[in-house]
């Protein structure tokens, strides 16, 4: 009986941790260095950084989409900009997940690992390929 308790419990637990962010709590432009989008598994996404090429997130209400920039050139110079872009937000039983889509296919996922809303915003992403 305890086993089942505990058990219980646990999986009630986790369930209520991964299902806390909700998309409003995304929303705004995030910011990370174009290099480490590209590259890294792990991407820190910042409101404001200090880097030349940035990758911008602006999650609104019902659009999303991703800009590549240089900021040290006058005017910044765009590049990187794909036709239709959208999120999903979904839970799965290992943690919350963000599924990137252009043009209707899926292009990309990743896993929610931190979000800061206090002095230091920040957003902690692990992208995976083909975790179920």
């Amino acid at each position: 009986m305890k086993i089942t308790a505990l058990t219980l419990g646990f999986l009630l637990l986790t369930n209520f941790s991964f299902s806390q962010i909700k998309k409003k709590e995304l929303s705004g432009i995030w910011k990370t260095n174009s290099e480490l989008y590209t590259k890294t598994d792990t991407i820190k996404f910042y409101p404001i950084i200090k880097d030349c090429y940035q990758t911008h997130w602006t999650i609104e209400k019902r659009k999303f989409k991703t800009n590549e920039l240089n900021i040290c050139t006058e005017p910044p110079r765009i590049s990187g900009i794909v036709g239709k872009e959208k999120i999903k937000l979904r839970n799965r039983d290992f943690g919350q997940i963000i599924e990137y889509y252009q043009n209707g296919v899926l292009a990309d996922k990743f896993r929610i690992i931190e979000l800061k809303k206090t002095d230091s915003q920040g957003l902690k992403l692990m992208r995976f390929d083909k975790l179920s």
